[in-house]
């Protein structure tokens, strides 16, 4: 399955490989690996030792041991199996890491087995494996995961929500790299770990909802900063009796608990006495408890109870009594003498031989009786020199395992034999050098695949109603598939109307492929327009009739209000009352003319 990668992504990934290449170019002056017995080389470096490769590719099944050759596996390299062969792969328990393209492109890897002990997948460290490809190893076709492990996710593809799977205890690198839509993220209580780049470029997370109650801890890599700026809440069944961020489901949908704040009231449940604590319980409203401890109060040796009799080396014993508890305490008086016991110490190699007194009631020591040590009795063993690892003689201790080395020959150096691979449309090409002697392998000048050149034709048009086939062919590997042409619809236009008293009829006919249909749509609207026609024709005589009244009435009052403003000496408000008059003439006699035309033109849009 192909996965949208962001721009970020993208210049990530071409830096890396170039990093690879680089890094590859390196080990042509200056090998660090050496050949197992089990076919697989590594690499040690201050003490930690990595598998890099192995030596000659024959398919079938791959194990990655826990310790090899003495060395306890820390990870694998990245791109250490680049382009294998095998069709299986089981990592055992032990091993921490696993590389940047460790397995990449290995199109036959099928079963992939890893144990508990990850720590760390690198970023597309099963891309392009047969595993991945499986969309039966997808849940919901949004995400792949490994055992306990979140392997990769369709980040383009990722919905507002997203919950992982319960069990799962680590995020592979870039896993959710630019999951753009992702606003609310429910992570079980199971996860441990995030790699880098996880949740990159991850801008609308919002919230995340941990379905657990401890303390929010998990190991997050670099460039996680959207996963751990996002609001984070616990996971609460009921009302949560302490304040903070809460959450649980209803109907399968995520709903948020109402922060609360404790009133605490507080009683004591246990008096303290000489030797225990004590405690004092609080209380809230709500019904949350908690118990806080009350320091015990120590004994008061204060009454006088009895003498007792003396140790090896102190007086007698006098006891005294607590005051409060009854518990007793002694001091000693006469001292009785040691009753030493002898033990002989053998001589070792470096250490002397002595014999050491012990007494039986105090255990008091010493020692006498001191011998000179055996020294060493050495026996040797040589080891080979190889291409990479000096030889040396190792000198060892038959009596006491003391070793040293010496002897030392310099390691010879590979013999590489160069082997060339070529580049197809999605597997890369490249040169490979195997060492002769040891079997030591690693890649340069490596060539990227060239993707598919796809031509396309349609060989089944599509019509209003069906869909149609548009055939896409690879001409460089022949690679094919087809895509669905979606139907486009009848395209409708009027050709006839047929009118009576009852009804209208309108025939309809599709532009495209000539289907058509009648649709009755009656005359609801032909009684409405002729009554408003009636209206109208009723009310045009009668008009200028009602605009001279109202004029004539509306002069009378006028003139009426002049002569009363005039006589009253009040010639502004005459000229405002005069003004008045002009401007409700001009408005009735608007109205009155504009009143059938507008009966007219609503009776027209609805006809």
């Amino acid at each position: 399955m192909k996965k949208t990668i962001g721009i970020g992504k993208t210049v990530v990934i071409g830096i890396f490989f170039v990093c690879i290449l680089l890094f590859g170019l390196t080990l042509k002056t200056k090998p660090m690996t050496a050949y197992a017995a089990s076919g697989l080389s590594y690499q040690v470096t201050k003490g930690e030792c990595y598998i890099t490769g192995r030596g000659t590719e024959t398919g079938g099944t791959l194990v990655i041991p826990a310790t090899i050759n003495g060395y306890k596996v820390k990870g694998i390299k990245d791109m250490a199996f680049y382009n294998g062969t095998f069709t299986s792969v089981t990592i055992e328990n032990g091993v921490e890491e696993i590389g940047n393209s460790a397995f990449g492109n290995c199109s036959k890897l099928a079963k992939i087995t890893l144990p508990d002990s990850i720590k760390s997948v690198g970023n597309d460290a099963f891309y392009n494996t047969a595993y991945v490809k499986n969309k039966s190893n997808w849940e919901n076709n949004e995400a792949v995961y490994i055992g306990k492990y979140l392997i990769d996710t369709n980040s383009a593809e990722t919905e507002e929500n997203f919950e992982i799977k319960d069990g799962t205890t680590l995020i592979a690198e870039y896993a959710m790299f630019f999951s753009y839509n992702l606003k609310n993220l429910v992570v079980p209580e199971s996860l441990k770990i995030i790699g880098d780049s996880a949740f990159g470029d991850c801008n609308s997370l919002d919230k995340v909802y941990y379905k657990g109650t401890k303390s929010w801890y998990i190991e997050t890599g670099e460039n996680n900063e959207d996963f751990e700026s996002a609001k984070k809440y616990y996971y609460s069944e009921t009302q949560p009796n302490k304040s903070g961020r809460y959450w649980h489901y209803v109907s399968g949908q995520i709903t948020e608990w109402p922060a609360h704040t404790h009133s605490y009231t507080s009683i004591i449940t246990k008096i303290a006495t000489c030797t225990e604590e004590g405690e004092k319980t609080y209380t809230c409203v709500c019904g949350n408890s908690y118990t806080e401890q009350i320091p015990s109060l120590g004994h008061n040796f204060s009454i006088f109870v009895s003498s007792t009799s003396s140790s090896c080396t102190e007086a007698g014993e006098t006891v005294y009594k607590c005051s409060r508890c009854n518990q007793t305490r002694m001091t000693i008086g006469t001292a009785l003498g040691h009753n030493y016991i002898s033990t002989v110490h053998a001589a070792t190699c470096t250490e002397k031989g002595y014999t050491e007194h012990i007494c039986s009631r105090c255990k008091d020591s010493y020692k006498d009786k001191e011998t000179a040590p055996l020294g060493h009795a050495y026996q040797k063993e040589v080891v080979e020199a190889t291409c990479t690892e000096n030889g040396y003689t190792i000198y060892k201790c038959t009596r006491c395992e003391d070793s040293y080395e010496s002897d030392f020959v310099e390691a010879f150096g590979h013999e590489f034999k160069e082997r060339e691979t070529q580049v197809t449309c999605t597997e890369a090409g490249g040169i490979y050098h195997i060492c002769t002697i040891c079997g030591y392998e690693y890649q340069s000048d490596i060539i990227f695949p060239s993707g598919h050149s796809y031509e396309s034709e349609v060989i089944r048009t599509a019509t209003c109603t069906e869909d149609g086939e548009r055939h896409y062919h690879c001409t460089k590997c022949g690679t094919e598939y087809t895509k669905v042409i979606p139907a486009f619809g009848h395209t409708y236009e009027i050709i006839d109307e047929k009118k009576d008293a009852e009804k209208t009829l309108r025939t309809y006919i599709c532009t495209t492929c000539g289907e058509s249909y009648i649709e009755n749509v009656g005359n609801q609207y032909e009684k409405v327009t002729s009554y408003i026609e009636y209206l109208f024709n009723l009310y045009s005589p009668y008009m200028i009739w009602v605009f001279l009244g109202t004029s004539g009435v509306w002069s009378v009052a006028m003139g009426v209000a002049m002569i009363i403003a005039r006589k009253n000496e009040e010639k502004e408000k005459a000229k405002r009352m005069l003004v008045n008059y002009g401007i409700g003439l001009i408005v009735i006699f608007s109205i009155l003319i504009a009143c059938p035309y507008l009966v007219r033109g609503i009776a027209a849009l609805i006809t």
